[in-house]
């Protein structure tokens, strides 16, 4: 290899669909190369293999570059674990580095089971106030008689 390439991101990182974090590429030249232009691909890939993002920088590396990129996750992204590969490019020469992470919507995550549960309850409950309409408007008529 003519780099050496190291990813760092948040430890345990956690990230909404739509939002994003920064990634910090560190490239350290390994032997001597007649350009300094180095193309940098930035792909996440899901647990299938399946590609969600790339993104590609080109950047001047002399012996030593440190490089921050956004990283903004597509607001579609489902939950799930994520890889997010980094691949210096040097005249057909690949350097790679990975790092996992999680992407996950919050909030309450509702399965069949549970949504069954709750339109049994919305029904229960329309069922009741129609029954306590019909009483009131029943009560009031005997009271208008």
């Amino acid at each position: 290899n003519i780099f050496d390439v190291f990813l760092n991101t948040p430890n345990n990182l956690k990230v909404r669909p739509g939002e994003g974090f920064e990634a910090l590429l560190t490239l350290t030249r390994l032997t001597e190369t007649t350009t300094n232009e180095v193309i940098l691909n930035f792909i996440i890939k899901d647990v299938n293999g399946n590609t969600i993002l790339t993104l590609t920088d080109t950047i001047s590396v002399d012996d030593f570059a440190e490089f921050s990129k956004g990283i903004n996750i597509p607001p579609d992204t489902i939950d799930g674990d994520y890889t997010l590969y980094v691949q210096a490019d040097y005249d057909g020469k690949i350097a790679s580095a990975s790092k996992g992470f999680i992407v996950e919507a919050g909030g309450i995550k509702i399965d069949a089971g549970m949504l069954w549960w709750i339109l049994i309850l919305a029904l229960i409950v329309s069922i009741i106030l129609v029954v306590v309409i019909i009483y009131v408007v029943r009560a009031k008529e005997r009271k208008v008689v």
